[in-house]
């Protein structure tokens, strides 16, 4: 009988093994690595409206939605319902599930589809999840790779225009879509700040046609009343994952590649960043590679920039850097304005873990003027692996700073900006998927390390490594920096 008993026990371990190997075996990125944001297409035909029943100055809902409810056109949106999973007794309450947007999610979530913003929707407290004061969540249904578009225009109406269409965020609420997700052509308000919209590491694209700003105009501008964004999530940890982030339009605070990370708690950890900036997005706050907060982070980070604008810094990791050893950054930089931006580095200089073992920025396939590349160029403070298009040389960018500064001596009249750069120019090794450094294309699932001695479509590689060229860049940068705030003012 004692025999039995071990071998029972012995039995039992092994399927309990067994059962953590297949579900380990089993877990797949929520984003295939390299994956293209720019092929998402909704799931599905199917369509759903979605606005919230009138509410008063106070956000308090006050009248009912007109039609039947099945969210058929902008006449019946969807009425929601008391939802199964929400218990109004509990202590923390789950108000995401009683919202409009969670409920067009969960519709939709085996197929994926269409959800338009038809009128105004508001996510505020009462439309999160617990009880916390400062930050709460509201989250969609769990609709995983089942692609669903979230829009204000569809077949030909702009119901922004025609409605007020907008999606409302109020402190103090974060939304969480939990799945791979096209945002387009949509409002975002803010109230309160700090607001953020994660995305769950799965493949999203921000489309053209977003509009963000706060609900009070005196803050315009001030980058803290702008939402943040976020490949990842805000607080649970992953493994293994390609968080993947194209960026077409909008105004935000922070952009991370990976988590929000503001929880110590929940790391991001083994993973492959793709980040690509362009079009006609604005950045008030700062890029981040990887974390924005407390979160630890490992893997490799690629960032392509293509256009926009900026006025933070761009670093290739976040606070806490890098828990690997071999992590490697990756930054293409082929566009954009630069102008009123801080810096272009590896890391913050408050950074824990490790830096990255490799890290590399690539102009070669830039298309703006000279001066608009030494403007991005001479941001660069700690990266010695440096790649510019043919015929361009470090030196020449300096003599384009010098001779900028030179000709702005004698006037006293405001510094023109550099309009912001965008790169049309079609190339087929080029998205989020590469290495912006080596030609030949990374394993899936890993990157690989910058070679900087090959050819790239006949540009030259170079590398700065002298300090002292370093060190007169640096100069140069902050007489020039310093007397474009002056103008500025």
């Amino acid at each position: 009988m004692k025999k039995l008993k071990v071998l029972f026990s012995f039995a039992l371990v092994l399927a309990l093994l067994a059962s953590m190997f297949t579900f380990s075996a089993s877990a797949e990125p929520n984003t295939e690595a390299g994956a293209d944001p720019n092929a998402l297409k909704p799931g599905s035909d199917k369509v759903y409206y979605i606005k919230d029943a009138p509410r008063n100055e106070n956000h308090e809902v006050i009248g009912e939605l007109e039609g039947d409810g099945s969210g058929s056109d902008p006449d019946n949106p969807l009425q929601t319902y008391d939802h199964a999973s929400f218990d109004p007794t509990a202590e923390r309450k789950k108000w995401s599930f009683m919202t409009a947007l969670y409920q067009a999610t969960e519709i939709l979530a085996e197929e994926g589809g269409t959800i338009v913003i038809c009128g105004p929707v508001y996510i505020g407290e009462e439309e999160c999840n617990d009880n916390g004061s400062i930050v709460r969540d509201s989250y969609t249904a769990e609709y995983k790779n089942n692609v669903i578009k979230i829009t204000s225009v569809y077949d030909g109406v702009d119901y922004r225009k025609e409605a007020g269409a907008k999606l409302t965020i109020a402190s103090p609420a974060m939304i969480s879509f939990r799945g791979s997700t096209i945002l387009e052509n949509l409002d975002i308000e803010t109230v309160g700040t700090g607001r953020a919209l994660t995305f769950a590491n799965y493949c999203t694209l921000i489309g053209e046609g977003i509009n963000c700003y706060p609900s009070d105009g005196e803050f315009e501008g001030v980058a803290s009343h702008y939402p943040s964004i976020a490949a990842g999530t805000r607080w649970e940890s992953s493994n293994g994952q390609n968080p993947t982030l194209l960026v077409k339009s909008g105004t935000y605070n922070r952009v991370c590649g990976a988590q929000l990370g503001t929880a110590k708690n929940y790391n991001t950890e083994n993973a492959n960043v793709y980040l690509t900036i362009e079009g006609t997005t604005r950045v008030l706050g700062n890029v981040y590679g990887t974390v924005q907060g407390t979160s630890d982070f490992s893997g490799n980070v690629n960032i392509t920039i293509k256009g926009g604008y900026f006025e933070g810094d761009i670093w290739g990791v976040g606070p806490t850097g890098m828990l690997n050893e071999d992590g490697i950054v990756s930054i293409s930089i082929s566009g954009g304005d630069f102008s009123n931006a801080y810096s272009i580095c590896q890391a913050p200089m408050n950074m824990t873990n490790n830096l990255p073992a490799r890290a590399a920025i690539d102009f070669s396939r830039w298309k703006g003027d000279t001066l608009a590349l030494a403007y991005a160029n001479v941001l660069v403070s700690d990266i010695t692996e440096i790649r510019y298009p043919a015929g361009v040389t470090a030196d020449k960018l300096l003599k384009a700073l010098e001779e900028a500064s030179a000709a702005t001596e004698p006037a006293d009249s405001e510094e023109a900006t550099q309009p912001p750069v965008e790169d049309q120019t079609p190339d087929a090794t080029e998205g989020v998927t590469q290495d912006p450094v080596a030609d030949e294309k990374a394993p899936e699932t890993q990157v690989t390390a910058p070679d900087v001695d090959d050819n790239n479509s006949g540009s030259t590689a170079v590398i700065i490594i002298v300090a002292v060229v370093a060190v007169v860049i640096a100069g140069v940068v902050v007489a020039i920096v310093l007397k474009k705030k002056k103008a500025a003012k």
